[in-house]
Order: C-alpha cells, then structure tokens, then sequence
C-alpha cells in the first residue's frame, strides 16, 4: 500500500502556517469562517454573527459566536436583552484568566 498522507496533517500545517502569519482574533476569525465556508459550514449554517465587547483598555475581544439556519434566531439571539452586560463581562474575566494561563 505504501506511505499515505493524511490530509488532516495537511491541514494541521496549513493551520498553523496561516496561524502564525495572523496579528488579531479577528483575522483569526475571519480565516476560521473562510475556511468552513469552504468545507460547506454555510450550509449548516447559513446565518452567523459574532459579537464583540471592548476590555477595560479598550480593546475589542469577539466572544460570543452565534449560528442557526435563520436570521430570526440571530436576531433574537444577540439582542441586548439576551446578551446582558453580566454575560459580556463574565465572557472578558474569562479571557483575562485564559491570558494569565498562556503567560
């Protein structure tokens, strides 16, 4: 049979090249739903919408990720009486505790 290839390593060097080569979450982000576009996620899920809040320094953090088959969902979904100030905050302590993970 011989050496095969496995696509997902492939694809994991390919990742990590694009990763290394990013400067923000977003473009991180915006690679991520190019990339599952092109596997088909927008069939999936044809509607998303990310939501993003500034820290204390102001700078902007996405951190809520929102999909669903129909644009009612997201709408109702990221409406600012579902997503409260509580949430966002509680979302950026998360973010500080991952950052002093990573440090």
């Amino acid at each position: 049979m011989g050496d095969t290839i496995d696509p997902l390593d492939i694809l994991q060097t390919i990742l990590n090249s694009i990763t290394a080569q990013v400067e923000s979450k977003e473009e991180i982000i915006k690679h991520w739903f190019h990339i599952g576009n092109m596997m088909g996620i927008d069939h999936i899920f044809p509607e998303m919408h990310v939501i993003v809040t500034p820290d204390e320094e102001g700078i902007v953090h996405p951190i809520i990720l929102v999909g669903s088959i129909h644009p009612l969902v997201i709408d109702h979904l990221t409406e600012p009486k579902i997503i409260k100030d509580e949430i966002l905050e509680v979302c950026l302590e998360k973010i500080k505790e991952m950052k002093a993970v990573m440090h």
